[in-house]
């Protein structure tokens, strides 16, 4: 009776031992996909957390269109160029023209402006995207850089057509009658007696009379006035029948004549010598740009219904 006992112990005994040594290995193989999937699932994540983030920064490559904004300044600090308003506290070179709205210039990355139609001439901002178009090639959406941007003497730009001399020494007559249809042509407006007239910054008009047929415009300016030319301060003097403004011109300065910079060259007693062959007038421009939008070249050529173009080499 004891042995039957004890038998039945240890046959409840083996049974229990089989049972806990056979869970081992189903134990071992839930931990261990347990464990593969969670390095699947951490390995997935981080991969689509990198994806997310490497779509989220965008960087420019040739051909995407981007939008910039930048302000470009002289060795000496003075402000030449920008897409925004800049401070009244700014130095700003003579060559400065403010824009008629502030805001990002949209340009092509590697890639220059079209070319401007016959007689027309780029102007010296848009000469600046121009460049800038090559630089901003590998920069990420918001990143700011700084960079020198210089440029060559044009092939194209003639020097029996880019190096011109002007009167140092310029007369304005102190009266001017002219018909009613050329005073309208000049002013955009109907004469009246009283009315401002713009001819010369320098020396400033006013209607003296109006008839049918003509009207009189009288110039008034003070002997000894400083008054802002193009070229340098101008100092006026009066004779009989006129004023002369005698510009102060110093060699090396640069100008602008309409979209044209410049560079003065010579100055004599009567003339003053200016070479535009080249876009910068031979400045080294500090330019800080910021990237902007940026469209990439497959979504423009999508939505143009083509194929993108290939990377081009920037412009220099």
């Amino acid at each position: 009776m004891q042995n039957k006992v004890q038998m039945r112990r240890n046959k409840g005994l083996s049974a229990k031992t089989h049972n806990v040594f056979d869970g081992k290995p189903l134990l071992r193989a839930f931990l261990s996909v347990s464990v593969s999937l969670w390095l699947m699932f951490s390995l997935c994540s981080c991969a689509g957390l990198s994806a997310a983030r490497s779509e989220s920064v965008r960087i420019i490559r040739p051909g995407d269109a981007v939008d910039i904004h930048f302000i470009c300044r002289l060795q000496n600090g003075e402000v030449v160029a920008t897409t925004d308003s800049v401070a009244e506290s700014q130095p700003k070179s003579s060559v400065f023209s403010v824009r008629l709205k502030d805001g990002p210039m949209s340009i092509t990355a590697g890639t220059s402006l079209p070319d401007s139609p016959a007689g027309k001439e780029l102007a010296f901002e848009e000469e600046i995207a121009n460049r800038l178009a090559g630089v901003i090639v590998g920069m990420k959406e918001g990143e700011t850089r700084t960079v020198k941007l210089s440029a060559e003497d044009q092939p194209e730009r003639r020097s029996e057509d880019y190096v011109t001399s002007v009167a140092r020494v310029r007369e304005r007559a102190k009266e001017v009658r002219m018909n009613t249809g050329d005073y309208k042509f000049r002013s955009g407006q109907y004469p009246e007696v009283g009315q401002t007239f713009h001819f010369d910054p320098a020396v400033s008009g006013r209607v003296e009379n109006v008839t049918q047929d003509e009207v009189i415009v009288r110039f008034s300016a003070h002997t000894g006035d400083i008054v802002p030319t193009p070229f340098g301060p101008g100092h006026i003097r009066e004779t009989e029948k006129a004023y002369q403004i005698e510009i102060e011109a110093r060699r090396g300065d640069l100008v602008r004549s309409g979209p044209l910079v410049g560079r003065i060259t010579g100055v004599d007693d009567r003339y003053i010598t200016i070479d535009y062959r080249n876009p910068f007038g031979g400045a080294i421009l500090t330019c800080d740009v910021n990237v902007g939008k940026i469209t990439e070249a497959k979504q423009i050529s999508d939505s143009k219904g083509t194929s993108p173009k290939g990377d081009g080499a920037a412009d220099k």
